[in-house]
């Protein structure tokens, strides 16, 4: 049985990278030109699909190319926004933040909120980090201790709870709980 099912999922990996070559070919008929037949191939994803042993899904793969200009215009067509450029156009995430802060990659960081629900965000040049003790300084600072995002690193590494103050998906501020 165990010798069947891997013979059944190699069969279908290698159907489905051959199903992958040629749609990625779109608009080309080198197979019909060439004189080989797919046909062969869809029969065989079809009676593999059939088959009691093996299960999956299909994912269609997203239209590429689908803007085009007119040769010689030199005009492209629209692409979506950078990052950077979305800031100032209200695309994010908004609202202020109480929980615990967990670091995911160099300047992203996660925080829990309630219920176990996690908000990503990611810290700037200019977000305050504000430590009372636990991301930096000293617990009888008044007003807290400007900290570095390498000390927040640290604290979110280890686990560090914090407000988070996020403005379009940036963290404006992040003060630790005193």
């Amino acid at each position: 049985m165990n010798r069947h099912l891997r013979k059944a999922v190699v069969a279908s990996a290698a159907i489905t990278a051959g199903l992958l070559m040629t749609a990625c070919q779109s608009g080309s008929d080198s197979a019909a030109g060439s004189g080989t037949s797919t046909t062969s191939v869809a029969a065989t994803a079809t009676e593999s699909a059939r088959s009691p042993e093996v299960s999956g899904s299909e994912r269609q793969a997203p239209q590429q190319g689908s803007g085009s200009s007119a040769p010689g215009t030199g005009s492209a067509s629209p692409s979506r926004d950078t990052a950077l450029e979305g800031i100032d156009k209200g695309e994010g995430v908004n609202g202020t933040w109480f929980g615990n802060v967990s670091y995911l990659a160099p300047g992203k960081y996660t925080v829990s909120g309630q219920k176990g629900s996690e908000q990503e965000f990611l810290v700037a040049e200019d977000t305050e980090i504000t430590g009372y003790d636990d991301i930096c300084g000293d617990p009888s600072a008044a007003g807290g201790t400007k900290c570095t995002e390498a000390q927040l690193e640290t604290a979110a590494k280890k686990g560090v709870s914090a407000e988070v103050v996020i403005k379009n998906g940036i963290a404006t501020s992040v003060r630790d709980d005193h």
